[in-house]
């Protein structure tokens, strides 16, 4: 998904740069601070643990949420809970569920990406100008 997204973004500037000189010659400067959050391997799900949809639902009292409902909802919460993650990707899925506490992150500098059937937050990239001597 968030390949589709990558791509989508680079067609999209690639299309601007062809129709304006000014969008030319560009390249993405990823941001330099770093976060680092302890992941906690859990062996199984906490009893007491409330999923994310059944909370979205209840919450913001919402039938059939949207994904960015969910996506405003998940930063409503890290601020006083712990949260559970379990990694889908197949290249982690051997990982399991993680508990981490990100309520000390204040999400400052990310963007809120809205597709059709989901929301990926990312860090806001710059765009500079790319110098003419480097390789």
């Amino acid at each position: 998904r968030r390949f589709n997204f990558i791509s989508a973004t680079r067609r999209r500037d690639k299309a601007k740069a062809a129709r304006n000189p000014i969008y030319r010659n560009l390249r993405a400067m990823p941001p330099v601070t770093q976060e680092r959050v302890e992941l906690i391997h859990l062996d199984r799900e906490p009893p007491n643990m409330i999923p994310h949809h059944d909370k979205v639902r209840v919450s913001q009292k919402v039938k059939f949420p949207k994904p960015v409902t969910g996506a405003l909802g998940f930063l409503a919460e890290i601020k006083t809970h712990a949260v559970v993650l379990k990694f889908v990707d197949v290249r982690h899925q051997k990982t399991g569920l993680v508990a981490c506490d990100l309520s000390a992150f204040a999400w400052l500098g990310w963007n809120l990406a809205e597709g059709q059937s989901d929301v990926l937050f990312q860090p806001r990239i710059r765009k500079g100008r790319v110098d003419e001597t480097s390789v």
